[in-house]
């Protein structure tokens, strides 16, 4: 068997001052107080929680007889006028629940037949849950006094010959609110989140809204969300008639009069779109919310001067619904770290690009020469065919930088569009561009600049890269042709 520690606070005369007389209760500790005049007892069930989160912890308040007499004012369990420390020793709780307050008297809760009823009024054995209790006689700490006369006091025997009074509050406690969140799947509605919430500290929850700062769906910290899904709609009904807004108040009731609380659960139906979408309005929203998976809808036309363009690693599977604005200025930068190259590494068979317009971009491939099979394009290193894009427009410059050589060309392929020669569905105008590099040094160690490759674009939409015969002249198509 635990061992049980019993907290004793004598309460003082009327001014309700505050004593720790002990940690354990002993019989010889309540003799020694009884001796004093404090032989009332006032003992707080706590009824399935605990005392300073210790389950092995009791709590009894000695009071003289003689105040008792007179009319006492009971202290609350955790109340600050017991001083900071016993306030903290005597704080009840209960896991998942909280405190509807206390009682003279309890009863097991059952039906007319002797049923077994939990919390929620449902019989125990189709739910599995435990009895709950039906309470009376709740106790008032501001205006409620005990007296000699309260029918709840028993005279108690100690087995010595003696007697003490004795009086019983019985802690009532209800499950937390909870808030059951559904959504439709396979034409059914399926529970796929539960929120608990303790009414006394919140109980409504902010439905989720547009970040119009940042670009996200705010879900805040109640709102049970979807993986992979943005927040349509809410619902009370199944049927969709009646749309939630704003805050949802949770309507459960606390009834003190028995202890018990109406309403305790609610069910909030859900809608959702697949995918998860952003509203993009500003250049930098974009690049802060860069995922592969992302859904984006372009509501703004943006320019990335200046901005690091963070996609061009990526294996792009999302959307990009660009409503016919334009993304201009993109700078994607190709170096040894990565085999796929352009505004995207790859754009794999699950994303769809479309009514949108790059414009101004660069891809400078600044050395490939430790990829093997590495695919550049303006648009991707590698495309699927299998990709969904409509009315894609596309103009910039493949320029080829530093340190491609002649032994290296057979490691990497170089499109206009892609790396794989894939543009179905995209009007493109793309230059190709060789960048002038040191080629080697004088007698007296001064850099010699030119242009080792030479590059041109075949009909096919690929880049063909070669040596330079002369690398001092410049191979790079003039202004204008």
């Amino acid at each position: 068997m635990k061992k049980r520690t019993k907290i004793l606070i004598a309460l003082i005369g009327v001014l309700g001052g505050t004593l720790a007389l002990g940690a354990c209760a002993s019989a010889d500790l309540y003799e020694l107080l009884g001796e004093q005049g404090y032989d009332v007892r006032v003992v707080y069930d706590k009824n399935g929680g605990a005392f300073a989160n210790l389950e092995s912890v009791d709590l009894v308040d000695v009071y003289s007889t003689a105040s008792v007499e007179k009319g006492v004012k009971l202290v609350r369990p955790g109340d600050a006028v017991r001083g900071q420390l016993q306030a903290t020793r005597t704080a009840v709780s209960k896991s998942g629940c909280f405190l509807i307050g206390w009682y003279r008297e309890c009863t097991a809760r059952t039906d007319e037949e002797g049923n077994a009823l939990d919390e929620d009024g449902n019989l125990c054995s189709a739910t599995g849950k435990a009895q709950a209790y039906l309470y009376s006689g709740y106790w008032d700490f501001d205006s409620s006094r005990l007296s000699l006369e309260d029918d709840g006091i028993k005279s108690v025997e100690d087995g010595k010959g003696g007697t003490h009074y004795e009086f019983t509050l019985h802690a009532a406690w209800a499950s937390n609110f909870e808030y059951h969140f559904y959504a439709e799947e396979n034409s059914a509605w399926k529970e796929y989140g539960v929120t608990s919430l303790n009414p006394q500290i919140a109980s409504e929850i902010a439905l989720p809204v547009w970040n119009t700062s940042t670009g996200r769906m705010d879900y805040g910290t109640n709102f049970a969300a979807r993986e992979n899904e943005t927040f349509l709609a809410a619902y009370s009904d199944p049927e969709k008639t009646q749309p939630l807004t704003g805050t949802v108040v949770h309507p459960g009731k606390v009834d003190l009069e028995n202890g018990t609380v109406e309403n305790r659960s609610v069910a909030v139906y859900t809608t959702w779109e697949k995918g998860t979408w952003f509203r993009i309005t500003t250049a930098q929203q974009l690049i802060s919310n860069a995922q592969a998976n992302g859904c984006y809808r372009i509501e703004a036309d943006l320019d990335f001067d200046e901005l690091f363009w963070n996609f061009s690693a990526m294996e792009f599977s999302g959307t990009i619904e660009g409503n016919n604005h334009t993304l201009s200025n993109i700078a994607a930068q190709q170096s040894t770290e990565r085999v796929y190259g352009g505004i995207f590494g790859k754009v794999l068979k699950e994303a769809t690009i479309k009514d949108v317009t790059f414009k101004d971009v660069v891809l400078t491939i600044a050395s490939a020469t430790r990829q093997a099979d590495g695919l550049y394009g303006l648009l991707a290193g590698e495309l699927s065919a299998e990709a969904t894009l409509q009315k894609v427009s596309l103009s910039g410059t493949v320029e080829i930088g530093d340190l491609i050589r002649e032994h290296n060309y057979e490691n990497f392929r170089i499109g206009l569009v892609s790396g794989n020669l894939v543009s179905a569905g995209i009007e493109y105008k793309v230059n190709v561009k060789v960048l002038e590099v040191q080629i080697g040094q004088d007698d007296w160690g001064n850099p010699i600049n030119g242009f080792p490759v030479t590059a041109k674009a075949e009909e096919n939409g690929a880049v063909t890269v070669a040596v330079n015969p002369d690398p001092s002249a410049d191979p790079n198509p003039s202004a204008g042709e």
